[in-house]
């Protein structure tokens, strides 16, 4: 039965796409998705820019599964209904974080900004480079990229490796993505605003632990003794801390039916980068939040006791984290000694040398630059 649903959604699908290319394409129509429906990360970092800088330029549209006022007259509707087609197939400028649905199919004439979702620094494989990917998914990967107009990036490594991943051919942004902007330019006064957003106190220091999507969702092996970490805080570092939980956004429901003792639980927020500025210290395994917390200068460690597990079974790693600033540990022992080392980390030598050994490219103007490309754009080169 699932099965022909499937084949009955996607015959409207192609039907719907069919019935909107009729429609003309709006010169200044500008369609935004995050996750199939987030407001999140680099669209929603470049939609604020382009909002409060250029708001009359553009017909603003935002693919949300949840309503939400994001900006006066702005447009939004679930993923995958009605009137979320119309607006991608009229839509003169698409911008996304990640692949779209193969139900659709950018027409002749507009222009498709992919700015994906991590940071500057190669964390762990993605599309081609991961070794387990099956035939189809690639399949998929090689067809969306045939889309794509053009690819932000913020690093010259980065820029190696997607080139070998994405099967894309085109034009690659190398100055930086607009989330980065956020962080990068984030004062002391953003990150207590970030702590009252989340109703984090802010007498305490925030433990953040983000553990990366695993294939086999198994979200208890990623649960540590909060309890624990919080004595030891309090005891060895004269601190109160209170721990926070983030897992990705597709895990939800199973964190919410988990019941995390003595944490809060921040999965459920959209904005990454508002969770990075609200957190002191972040901990995580493979995921590049931890890039994220280096250029927020936040206090960070990688862990994980299933390191070569995850190598194994899920993803292979680009990272070598001999050469990363921040040390890898596989045993409590070794995370609860980073965090005291941690107390003395030197960010602008750190942050400095980063620059130069992966050839970052993030200025906290890559909106600007972004808008910049769209607006002197050749059309008549367009895919």
């Amino acid at each position: 039965m699932k099965k022909v649903f499937l084949k009955i959604r996607r015959g409207f699908s192609w039907l719907f796409g069919l019935i909107f290319r009729i429609f003309r394409i709006k010169e200044n129509r500008i369609y935004f998705i995050s996750n199939k429906g987030l407001f999140s990360c680099n669209p929603k970092a470049f939609f604020e820019y382009l909002y409060n800088n250029h708001r009359d330029e553009f017909d603003f549209y935002f693919c949300l599964n949840k309503e939400r006022y994001i900006g006066d007259g702005v447009k939004q509707a679930k993923f995958k209904t009605i009137k979320d087609y119309y607006y991608f197939y009229t839509s003169k400028y698409i911008i996304s974080n990640q692949r779209i649905d193969k139900r659709y199919k950018k027409r002749k004439g507009q222009i498709y900004i992919q700015t994906w979702h991590g940071g500057p620094i190669p964390m762990k494989a993605v599309e081609g480079g991961i070794f387990n990917a099956d035939k189809s998914y690639i399949k998929g990967a090689k067809k969306e990229s045939r889309g794509i107009t053009a690819f932000t990036v913020g690093s010259d490594d980065i820029l190696s490796y997607y080139k070998k991943s994405f099967f894309f051919s085109g034009r690659f942004l190398n100055f930086g993505t607009p989330r980065y902007d956020t962080i990068i330019n984030a004062s002391e006064e953003d990150c207590k605003k970030a702590k009252r957003a989340l109703g984090l106190p802010l007498d305490k220091e925030v433990v953040l632990l983000a553990p990366t999507f695993k294939d086999d969702q198994n979200i208890k092996r990623d649960l540590l003794d909060n309890k624990k970490i919080i004595n030891f805080f309090n005891e060895k570092l004269n601190k109160d801390v209170v721990i926070c939980y983030r897992f990705h956004p597709f895990l939800l429901e199973e964190t919410e039916k988990l019941g995390i003792e003595n944490a809060i639980n921040l999965t459920q927020v959209d904005d990454v980068e508002l969770v990075v500025l609200a957190a002191d210290y972040i901990v995580t395994d493979f995921s590049s939040i931890i890039v994220d917390g280096l250029f927020a200068k936040k206090k960070c460690v990688c862990y994980s006791n299933y390191f070569e597990g995850y190598q194994q079974t899920d993803r292979n790693l680009w990272i070598d984290f001999n050469k990363f600033p921040f040390k890898f540990c596989k045993t409590e022992e070794e995370l609860f000694e980073e965090f005291i080392n941690l107390e003395n980390f030197d960010y602008e030598k750190t942050i400095k040398k980063v620059y130069l050994d992966y050839g970052v490219t993030e200025t906290g103007h890559a909106s600007e630059k972004l808008y910049e490309y769209l607006k002197n754009y050749d059309y008549k080169k367009t895919k």
